[in-house]
């Protein structure tokens, strides 16, 4: 039972570090970090400190190419939530200091510290890309720009790649990569950006009660 949390988890698009299992890939080379000081890092980092406010539906993709969907609202720092459509019922909330989330099929509630989430980043209080995170690359194309970073605690736990379009410049996907090299893609359609979300949806109201299930 243990073991499905952990797997949806994992495919929540998020990058529990630790979670999901499968053949390890081999190491990627030793690329140099990009400087802090970078425009387009910089660029990112403003736009990231700046963010308050996310509504959307989303479009995930799992590393075996499984699809789910349904609706995401964020709100920097710490809060999010995931509605997903299928399976009915399964929920990944951010209160501001846990991941928690509840799965119907197994009546099981699994908290994770946010800080041990790779796309934590996005929901620190402070974003801050010479810190504790390396920025690994920064890359253009077809009017985006992608930059992946990585803890620099922990290089080898995986990295997080943030997506912007650049006219208008908004961000518009993530994907975490574990560290087995599996991926993990979130997509935001008709997003909406900076507006008011009602605190309620932050709040995990039907987990699993210790007792019934709840994993902690």
């Amino acid at each position: 039972m243990t073991m499905l949390i952990n797997r949806r988890l994992a495919l929540a698009g998020l990058g529990v570090a630790g979670l999901g299992a499968a053949l390890a890939l081999p190491a990627a080379p030793a690329r140099a970090a990009v400087a802090a000081d970078d425009p387009d890092v910089l660029r990112v980092q403003d736009y990231l400190q700046r963010l308050t406010t996310v509504a959307a539906r989303f479009i995930q993709v799992g590393p075996e190419g499984q699809v789910a969907q349904g609706q995401v609202w964020l709100q920097r720092p710490g809060r999010l939530r995931f509605e997903y459509q299928q399976p009915p019922g399964l929920l990944l909330v951010g209160d501001g200091f846990l991941l928690r989330l509840f799965d119907p099929e197994v009546n099981q509630t699994t908290d994770v510290p946010i800080d041990q989430s790779p796309a934590g980043m996005l929901l620190d209080e402070t974003i801050d890309l010479g810190g504790a995170v390396e920025v690994l690359d920064v890359y253009r194309h077809d009017g985006v720009l992608e930059m992946t970073v990585a803890d620099k605690a922990e290089p080898g736990a995986g990295t997080l790649t943030v997506v912007f379009t650049e006219q208008p410049f908004e961000l518009r996907q993530w994907y975490v990569q574990d560290a087995q090299g599996l991926t993990t893609r979130v997509t935001l359609v008709e997003a909406q950006y900076g507006v008011k979300i009602d605190p309620r949806l932050f709040v995990l109201q039907n987990a699993a009660q210790p007792g019934e299930g709840s994993n902690r």
